[in-house]
């Protein structure tokens, strides 16, 4: 295999190592933003105040659409 078509293989294969890591990544984010709100709302006495912390910097404001 010539060193070009050796490099853009990898380059193809990092690319999609890529795409899965981030895939991956979104999927443990919705998981722990899913625990955090369960947590919350059944056992919030078991937080701890970095978990809480850090679903209150995920949160966001809800705006009304105007009529």
């Amino acid at each position: 295999m010539p060193h070009e078509d050796y490099c853009y293989a990898l380059e193809r294969e990092n690319h999609a190592l890529n795409e899965k890591y981030e895939s991956l990544r979104q999927q443990l984010s919705a998981a722990q933003a899913k625990i955090d709100e369960l947590m919350l709302e059944y056992c919030p006495e078991e937080m701890t105040n970095e978990q809480i912390a850090e679903y209150e910097k995920h949160q966001r404001a809800v705006t009304e659409p105007k009529l």
